[in-house]
Formats: C-alpha cells, sequence, structure tokens
C-alpha cells in the first residue's frame, strides 16, 4: 500500500490514521527532478527512471504505482535514443529489459513470455525506434540546414568575386578607352609648353592633337557608358594592332622617336590576341615615353615565330626614370593582360636602360 495505517484508542474512541509510505514519494520525486535533465543528461534520466521501475516492477511490501513509473522510463529511453547512436541505445535498453523481466520472474513468479515480459520489452523497443527516429529526422534537418549554409555561403562568395571580377573588369576597360588618349593629352600639352616660344607652329599641332584626343576621349567615354547600360544592341569596335601605326604617329607628333618593326603576317592573327598584343604593346610605348629619356629613340618590334607572338620594347632611361618605369601602373596592366591571354612577360631595367619583352601564344585555327 502507499500509505502506513495506525489504529489507536482515545477518549472518543477509535482512532485511525493513515500516514504515506516516503519511499514511492522519493520516487516520483527523484523522477520528476531527473526528467529535467532529459535534454542535458538524459544518460541520468534514464539511470533514476529506470531504477524507480525496476523497484516498481518487483516491490511486494510496497505497490508502487508501477505505469506511472514506467511512463517515466519509457520517456527517459526516448530522450537517451535522441541523443545517443542507435547501438549503443539498442544494447542500453536490451540490458535494462532482460534485468526488469528477471525481477518479475523472480519477485512475481511471472512467465518469460507472459503478457507483462512481452509489454516490457515492447513498450522500450518502441521508445527507442521512436527517439531514434526523432533523431535521425533531426540530424538530416541539421544536415539540410547545415548543406543549405554552406550552398548560400558559397554563393555569396561567388557573387562578391564575380562583382570584383566584374569591377575589375571595367576599370580596365575604362582605362583601355580614355587612358591613353589622357596620357596622348599631357605628352601634347608637355610639347606644346617646351615649343611655344621656340617653334609656334609645332605647339599650334600639338594643341591639335589635344583637342582630338579630348573629343575621341569625350566621345569613346559615352560609347563606353552606353554599352556598360546596356543601350548599345552592338559592342565598341575593338582596335586591334592593324591600329598602332596611328600610335606610333601620334607619339612622334610628341617629339617621341619611334623605331617601329612590325610584322605584315600580325594582321592575319585572331581578334582577341590581336587587340590584346594591341594594348600591351601601346601601354609599352607609352610607358616608354613618359620615362624614357628625351628624344632618344624607342625601339618596338612586333612579330610571329611559330606559335608565338612576339612583343619588343626597348628604350633609354635615366638613373631616376629606372625605378619608376618598372613599378608604374601601366606595367602592371601589361603583366595582367598578358597572363590572361596565357603569355609571358619580363621586365628588365638598368641604370640606362628598359628593355618590356611579352610572349602571347596564337591559338590555332580551326580548319
Amino acid at each position: 500500500m502507499l500509505w502506513f495505517t495506525f489504529i489507536g484508542v482515545g477518549e472518543r474512541g477509535a482512532i485511525i490514521i493513515e500516514i504515506p509510505h516516503p519511499v514511492p514519494a522519493v520516487a516520483i520525486l527523484c523522477v520528476c527532478v531527473s526528467s529535467l535533465l532529459r535534454s542535458r543528461r538524459p544518460a541520468v534520466f534514464l539511470l533514476v527512471a529506470a531504477v524507480a521501475d525496476s523497484i516498481a516492477i518487483g516491490g511486494e511490501p510496497i505497490e508502487f504505482p508501477g505505469f506511472g513509473f514506467r511512463l517515466g522510463t519509457l520517456a527517459a529511453l526516448y530522450a537517451v535514443a535522441n541523443a545517443y547512436p542507435l547501438k549503443a541505445v539498442v544494447i542500453v535498453a536490451s540490458a535494462l529489459s532482460a534485468v526488469q523481466t528477471v525481477i518479475a520472474l523472480t519477485v512475481r513468479g511471472a512467465a518469460l513470455m507472459s503478457l507483462h515480459g512481452i509489454t516490457i520489452t515492447a513498450t522500450a523497443a518502441l521508445a527507442v525506434a521512436i527517439g531514434h527516429a526523432m533523431r535521425t529526422r533531426r540530424q538530416l534537418w541539421e544536415e539540410t540546414h547545415l548543406r543549405a549554409t554552406e550552398m548560400e555561403r558559397t554563393r555569396r562568395a561567388e557573387g562578391a568575386a564575380s562583382l570584383a571580377k566584374e569591377k575589375l573588369a571595367i576599370a580596365r576597360d575604362l582605362h583601355d578607352v580614355i587612358g591613353h588618349q589622357i596620357a596622348v593629352i599631357n605628352m601634347h600639352a608637355a610639347a606644346a609648353t617646351r615649343a611655344i616660344i621656340t617653334t609656334p607652329s609645332k605647339a599650334l599641332t600639338s594643341l591639335d592633337v589635344i583637342q582630338t584626343s579630348a573629343s575621341v576621349a569625350l566621345r569613346d567615354i559615352s560609347d563606353f557608358l552606353t554599352t556598360l547600360r546596356g543601350d548599345r544592341s552592338e559592342p565598341m569596335a575593338p582596335r586591334d594592332l592593324r591600329d598602332l601605326e596611328e600610335t606610333v604617329q601620334t607619339l612622334r607628333a610628341a617629339d617621341a622617336r619611334i623605331v617601329p618593326e612590325i610584322d605584315a603576317e600580325v594582321s592575319a592573327l585572331p581578334s582577341q590576341i590581336s587587340r590584346g598584343a594591341y594594348l600591351i604593346a601601346r601601354e609599352g610605348l607609352v610607358n616608354a615615353y613618359k620615362y624614357g629619356t628625351p628624344r632618344h629613340p624607342i625601339f618596338v618590334r612586333v612579330s610571329v615565330r611559330r606559335s608565338l607572338l612576339d612583343i619588343a620594347i626597348v628604350n633609354d632611361v635615366g638613373p631616376d626614370e629606372s625605378r619608376s618605369y618598372s613599378s608604374s601602373i601601366g606595367i602592371g596592366d601589361i603583366r595582367e593582360r598578358t597572363k590572361t591571354l596565357g603569355g609571358t612577360s619580363s621586365v628588365v631595367s638598368d641604370e640606362s636602360r628598359h628593355f618590356l619583352h611579352v610572349l602571347l601564344p596564337i591559338p590555332e585555327r580551326s580548319a
């Protein structure tokens, strides 16, 4: 019984006093308290519930509310199966069921295959199965969430890389569009300043070049922005090595001594290689003029050697200009563009001369 009964005799007759037995109350309290740990310490919850349930199964002098303790054990098995690997949980549940069945056989004399023994095993298996199913579902959700998070992170990283690449391409294209014209304006402004008194006619020529270059720069900027906005159905017509002679003449008008050597075969090069080579040679010539010794010759050679396009630019430089030449932005652009085209570039400078050498592979034409 859950209660101890005391019978006494008083002045008014017999007195019956019922006092609750402390063991069931303490057991129930322990199970309730340990259930608070079902998420953080499910093993502790199972240990307490299993002990109370086992005592309830075999309790003879004291009749425990066995069904309630059984529910505590099943809840603990569910919590353990939801937290630990299935193999370990099955071993623990099997051992617990075996112990409780032995207790039932020993104390209550129940048959091994009685309804009571089957109930112990079946309910334990059911609790473990449900707990493991919930654990599997939770792990699947976590893996799916983690995969989605990784995909989102990868997508953002790829988007940032694509945006940075696009910005770099826009900056490079903008430099290609107006950088050369600005450099030409700067060169001819310096030439006009030098010749304004001694040779006014040459100064006027430089001013004409400045006006023309400024107009071309404004037109190119407008075309570039129109293409960037998508308002133009056809892209801007790219320049290639056939336009290198125009660059040479522009530099000569600014008192540059250009000595070109350009093979006739370059006119038949693929458009991508021809355009890239033109931008490389143009940048190299402008740098040679900016940092080279004034009125000293600038040698430029563009030739085809089997499957390679050879670009070489040589000019004289002073001791102070040599370091600025090698570290200039233009040389960095040349290296980057050469790498993009799959070629190699080398820059050699000393106190008197600068040598730029670029080799670009020429793709085989399809038959």
